[in-house]
């Protein structure tokens, strides 16, 4: 009986090996890992990046105190005979006007707050006036306007402009384009506003 018992219990031990042995999964044959398709380049990066130059033009500011010693100005001179008819009072709303000190200190803040959005975009070829114009928007600037370059000639090339208001009489206007980014202060035009449209 005891060598019966123990070929029975040796039986049941080799059935239960097998039966493990038998769980465990053939090893097949090894699989690559699957290549993910490369993502589509950014839609508003309309150009390569390159460097982007950046360059501010900042105007003289007068002292007021000054205003007082300035000897009146002389007449003006008769028009020149070549020009057309109402020549000056159709440009004198170009002629901007000047910013007091503390404007041309705003401008100089805002126009640094401009840089820090709109060099990187340059740098990295980003010319979307779409793009600006949500970066730009939470510093709060005043009647902020943002449109494509288009020339005199009516062609549309890479780039945008922007122009909005500081302070009581004060104005940031620039561009950017491929390879330069740009801002100027000034004062507003002879209507009263930052934006000169091209058509004029």
């Amino acid at each position: 009986m005891g060598v019966v018992h123990h070929l029975a219990v040796s039986a049941a031990a080799v059935a239960l090996v097998s039966g493990c042995a038998s769980a465990v999964p053939a090893a097949g044959p090894t699989k690559r890992p699957t290549l993910m398709p490369s993502l589509p380049a950014d839609t508003n990066t309309t150009s390569s990046p390159r460097p982007c130059a950046w360059r501010l033009s900042v105007p003289e500011v007068k002292d007021p105190a000054s205003d007082a010693d300035v000897a009146e100005p002389p007449d003006a001179e008769s028009p020149d005979p070549d020009s057309p008819p109402n020549h000056a009072d159709n440009n004198r709303w170009k002629q901007r006007s000047e910013m007091s000190p503390s404007d041309h200190a705003r401008a100089m803040q805002a126009a640094t707050d401009v840089r820090r959005v709109i060099q990187p975009m340059c740098a990295k070829g980003d010319f979307s006036p779409d793009h600006a114009r949500r970066l730009l928007e939470p510093f709060g600037f005043e009647t902020l306007i943002i449109r494509p370059l288009r020339s005199a000639s009516g062609e549309t090339p890479t780039g945008f402009v922007f122009a909005f208001s500081v302070g009581e009489a004060g104005c940031v206007v620039g561009s950017s384009r491929p390879g330069s980014a740009t801002a100027r202060l000034d004062g507003p035009t002879g209507e009263g506003t930052c934006f000169e449209p091209v058509s004029h």
